[in-house]
């Protein structure tokens, strides 16, 4: 469910979460899962630990990753969860923010 909730604010927020197509919210994203959807940017919050666990250097021994490549690598604190969670709109109006910056130009 609570992937559900985050694809629509990554929508609402001029993003596509390519994750969205998956048949349950896994906080345990693969290194191999998210290199094969090669996403623009990374946004890793309180819920996804693949940046921790990876690392955010390690990222750059994949140079043709394009999140990599354009320096789209975020951690945030956020909490995009179901909307019983009192900072949703938080946690909304801090990854729009992110994804702002992550289509700068020099995003």
């Amino acid at each position: 469910m609570a992937a559900n909730y985050i694809s629509k604010v990554v929508s609402l927020c001029g993003g596509i979460n390519v994750f969205a197509d998956s048949p349950r919210f896994d906080s345990r994203l693969s290194k191999e899962a998210v290199l094969l959807k090669n996403p623009e940017a990374i946004i890793a919050g309180e819920w996804v630990s693949v940046l921790a666990r990876i690392g955010w250097k390690n990222w750059r021994v994949f140079p043709d990753f394009v999140a990599t490549q354009k320096g789209n690598l975020f951690f945030v604190r956020f909490a995009v969860q179901p909307p019983q969670k009192p900072r949703l709109l938080e946690g909304a109006q801090n990854l729009c923010q992110t994804l702002d910056v992550a289509r700068a130009p020099n995003g």
